[in-house]
Parts: structure tokens; C-alpha cells; sequence
């Protein structure tokens, strides 16, 4: 019904809570967030963030946080 598979949208509910985790705390290890996020590995995590956000989490927790 979706238009997408489960897969994809667990990913995209995933990273949609990883930005909002970020914006709320912008001082959150990326191994953290990862953690929370659900994923066991944080370069899976980067790499879906990356391809969802268009850049890294490294990357937009320094947007956020004022550093940019």
C-alpha cells in the first residue's frame, strides 16, 4: 500500500527518527545515534544516512550544531 518495500520503509523511518534525534541533540556520538537508531553497525548507518540525507552524520550534527 505503501508504494514501498518493508525494508525501505523501516530505513526510512529510521533515518527520518536519526535526524530528529540529532536536531534534539546535536552533541550525540554518531555510535550512539547509530544505537538507537537500531543498527549494529555504524557504517551501515552512515551509509544509509548518507544516501538519505545526502551527506554524513558527522557532517549535519556540525550543521545543527551552529559549527557551519
Amino acid at each position: 500500500k505503501a508504494g514501498a518495500n518493508l525494508s525501505a520503509y523501516i530505513t526510512e523511518q529510521r533515518m527520518k527518527n536519526a535526524v530528529k534525534i540529532l536536531k534534539e541533540n546535536p552533541n550525540i556520538k554518531i555510535a550512539e545515534l547509530s544505537e538507537r537508531c537500531g543498527y549494529e553497525n555504524v557504517n551501515t548507518f552512515t551509509r544509509q544516512f548518507k544516501q538519505y540525507t545526502g551527506t554524513t552524520p558527522s557532517k549535519y550534527k556540525t550543521f545543527f550544531n551552529g559549527e557551519a
